[in-house]
Formats: structure tokens, C-alpha cells, sequence
């Protein structure tokens, strides 16, 4: 076991991307990770690399830096003890991968970066949001070009004090009702 409590994984610089790696559990101190996913060989249905779910297993992670991600996010239901989460998707998601972040019950603040959503209302199981940094614009470089049209999952957010909303192409169109159901926002 290795007493660390940051492992910054993003500092890193390798030729070849990482095949495998050890799980989290020997790091039974590790409160902070940061890591680009790009460094990494996922492992899919069809390809081998790095199993995440393992890798994850058990962990005592509170703050999480991600960059670049993709592939599957079933390995976000083992991140329950998360206070802070900075995540910054690489793609689009099904709808059954962003379930999973209805397993996020404690996390408090979130730093969400992406291209080509709806709607965030996968975000709305994750009540004890505090502060919320959204950057989610669409692009013809995605896959998806879709613009986000509504805030509705606002509103189930009751401790929400602090929220910053970028990248919205046309503000104008984007449904905000969800805003004003907002009763503790100190800052926008």
C-alpha cells in the first residue's frame, strides 16, 4: 500500500499509451487524481486496456480532474465519496452511460465540459451540488450539433449557490426556468 494523497496522472508525458494499471485501492490515502484519459488503452467489448471499473474499485477519492474522456462511464458508481468533480468529456454519451451520474450523491462542486447536449437532466440526482461551472456548447466538429435547450435540472438542486453557464451559443432559445427555482444562488 502507498501512503499518497494527490496523484497527478495528467503531468505525465508517455510515447505509447498505458496498456495497464494498478487499482486505486493500494493508495489508501489518495483523496486527489488528476488524469487525461487520452494517456490510457480503455477498455471496450472489443478492445483490452486499462479496466476502469477495477482500476476504481473501492476508492477514497474526494476531488477528481478528468480530461478527455470516453469510453464507457460505468466507473463513475465507484466515486460515492466525490466532493469535487472537474470532467471534461471527449464525446457524446448514451443515456444509460450518464446515468451514472446518479451515483455522485455527495459531490458538491462540479466542473462539467462538453459539446452537443439537450438537455443536463442526468445532473439532477446530484442534489448537494454547490457550485456548478457548466461549459457545454455545440459544434460542427462533434459528433452531436445539438444545442442545449433547457436548464430544467436547476431546479432539483436546492443547495445550489454558485453557477456559471457558458458556451451557449444562442441564449435566447435556452429554456431557464429551471434558474428560478434556484432559491439559494448567491452568484451567477
Amino acid at each position: 500500500s502507498l501512503d499518497i494523497n494527490i496523484f497527478d496522472f495528467g503531468s505525465f508525458d508517455y510515447n505509447t499509451r498505458i496498456e495497464n494499471f494498478v487499482s486505486l485501492k493500494k493508495f489508501f490515502n489518495l483523496e486527489s487524481l488528476v488524469i487525461d484519459f487520452d494517456k490510457f488503452n480503455i477498455k471496450t467489448n472489443k478492445d483490452n486496456g486499462v479496466d476502469l471499473e477495477e482500476v476504481f474499485l473501492n476508492n477514497t477519492i474526494t476531488n477528481l480532474i478528468i480530461t478527455k474522456v470516453n469510453g464507457s462511464l460505468n466507473w463513475l458508481k465507484s466515486f460515492s465519496k466525490l466532493k469535487k468533480l472537474d470532467i471534461r468529456l471527449y464525446n457524446c454519451f448514451n443515456d444509460d452511460d450518464l446515468k451514472n451520474f446518479n451515483f455522485l450523491k455527495n459531490l458538491e462542486h462540479l466542473k462539467f465540459s462538453s459539446q452537443g447536449f439537450k438537455n443536463l437532466d442526468f445532473l439532477s440526482e446530484c442534489k448537494k451540488i454547490k457550485s456548478l461551472n457548466l461549459y457545454v456548447s455545440s459544434s460542427s466538429y462533434s459528433q452531436s450539433n445539438e444545442e442545449l435547450e433547457n436548464i430544467n435540472f436547476l431546479a432539483s438542486l436546492n443547495e445550489l449557490e454558485h453557477l456559471v453557464l457558458e458556451g451557449v451559443q444562442r441564449i435566447e432559445n435556452l429554456d431557464m426556468s429551471g434558474l428560478f427555482a434556484c432559491k439559494n444562488l448567491k452568484d451567477l
